[in-house]
């Protein structure tokens, strides 16, 4: 579920909201790890779907995206019956490849910050491919931000 806030959260313009699941926990009773990364990729593909594709994602060959690289910091336990925050942005962007981060939020509380490197990809040839201009265009200005060369 898409939630766009009415101002910024924190410089982040994009957030995709969801509840904790009961199948999310592991025997410790709160959210496993690898499920911080399902929360991350699903604000990554939210937020491509919103920005690159007005919302009209129809299908997943319309993302053209690989995750080449994901890095996560924990910084707080999340639970059973918290609703959970994932905001989503582009900080950087090459010919091929964008860096994102992802703020994950348990009830206001932040609880892991993942950093991520899509690479814009040919799944016929298996190359990088550059990202589409017009793509590259509307991810500048929903983020605000100039693009290089």
């Amino acid at each position: 579920m898409t939630e766009q806030p009415a101002a910024l959260i924190d410089g982040f313009r994009h957030c995709y909201t969801t509840d904790v699941r009961f199948r999310d926990l592991d025997a410790f009773g709160h959210v496993n790890n690898a499920v911080i990364l399902t929360y991350a990729e699903a604000g990554r593909v939210d937020y491509l779907a919103h920005v690159v594709h007005d919302g009209q994602l129809r299908d997943l060959t319309m993302l053209s995206v690989i995750l080449a690289e994901i890095t996560v910091t924990f910084r707080s336990p999340i639970y059973f019956g918290e609703r959970v925050v994932v905001a989503t942005r582009v900080v950087r962007m090459g010919r091929s490849s964008m860096h994102m981060e992802a703020r994950i939020t348990a009830d206001d509380r932040e609880a892991a910050l993942a950093r991520n490197v899509l690479v814009h990809y040919d799944h016929t040839t298996r190359h990088s491919t550059p990202l589409p201009d017009d793509a590259r265009a509307r991810i500048a200005a929903f983020e605000d931000i100039a693009l290089q060369g």
